[in-house]
């Protein structure tokens, strides 16, 4: 089964604060995540995102969010390896800033399944649409939909 994974991070330390995930049947996985440490939502990831630090400070842990991504998996997964897809490879980076501050082994697995299977999908939208360069995922969607303008909002799981 395919999963459409996409992750929102606070700005300096790139630690994860929203997970969003697309099954391919059609099931979707959202949930805020709170930073241990160096956690402080700043106004432009507020403004991009719409996430503001009194939304983090009420959200589960990392180990709470990955645990709960873990069980969607395991549901809409159909007994095969899954398959992570990722829009860009700033997400492999998300998890590395996040995972060093987890303590629960199955989300901690959860978070490396998806690290090391992690599959960017960014260069299958180039070379389909014969781009010579990696598009911003706001354009790809513009081009599918033949849009002439879009204002895209950073929320995770519309990202996913």
């Amino acid at each position: 089964m395919r999963f459409y994974i996409d992750f929102e991070a606070t700005q300096f330390s790139n630690r994860i604060i929203s997970i969003g995930c697309v099954c391919e049947n059609g099931n979707t996985f959202k949930s805020l995540v709170k930073p241990v440490n160096k956690g402080k939502i700043t106004p432009y990831i507020t403004e991009l995102t719409g996430i503001t630090q009194e939304m983090i400070n009420e959200a589960p842990t990392a180990d709470e969010a990955f645990n709960g991504l873990f069980d969607f998996i395991e549901l809409n997964n159909n007994k095969n390896p899954p398959q992570f897809y990722a829009y860009g490879d700033s997400d492999k980076s998300f998890i590395e800033h996040t995972i060093g501050f987890m303590n629960d082994t199955r989300a901690i697995m959860c978070a490396l399944a998806i690290k090391g299977n992690l599959i960017d999908y960014s260069k299958i939208v180039k070379n389909f649409f014969g781009l010579n360069q990696n598009f911003a995922l706001r354009k790809v969607y513009m081009l599918i939909l033949n849009l002439e303008e879009l204002v895209q909002e950073h929320d995770a799981l519309t990202d996913a």
